[in-house]
């Protein structure tokens, strides 16, 4: 599988209707508490968890997402 095709997947399954309100709930919570998401990809170009926070920001805006 392509990094295309898993993250096209993996948005489908960050917005399925069984997740959603989990997804949402969590991005609201991010803009209220600093939240950390770990990865060991040495970059977020293919990494899930930059997927993950650009969703929760397409969520609450006001989210600012740091690549470290």
């Amino acid at each position: 599988m392509s990094w295309e095709e898993y993250e096209e997947k993996y948005l489908e399954f960050l917005r399925s209707k069984e997740i959603i309100k989990e997804v949402i709930s969590f991005a609201k919570r991010c803009v209220e508490e600093i939240i950390t998401l770990e990865c060991i990809e040495e970059t977020a170009e293919k990494c899930h968890r930059r997927v993950f926070a650009e969703e929760l920001q397409r969520h609450q805006s006001e989210l600012k997402i740091v690549h470290l």
